[in-house]
């Protein structure tokens, strides 16, 4: 999953989703940039966003 589907699935605004997502990140240590991610916008501009799947993957070996 992605900052962006976040984004849309919650009706958050995608700046605060990943301003969210990096604090998180912060608060447990991982490097932010690590789940990094560029999609292009609706009109064709590259923008950041995150990539979860490896996140939540580390989140899941943590808690086992």
């Amino acid at each position: 999953m992605s900052s962006l589907e976040i984004a849309e699935l919650t009706g958050k605004l995608l700046g605060h989703v990943t301003r969210d997502i990096r604090t998180m990140l912060d608060e447990i240590g991982e490097d932010a940039p690590k789940f990094g991610a560029i999609y292009s916008d609706a009109y064709g501009r590259e923008k950041s966003c995150y990539r979860l799947i490896q996140f939540w993957r580390g989140v899941l070996h943590l808690r086992l």
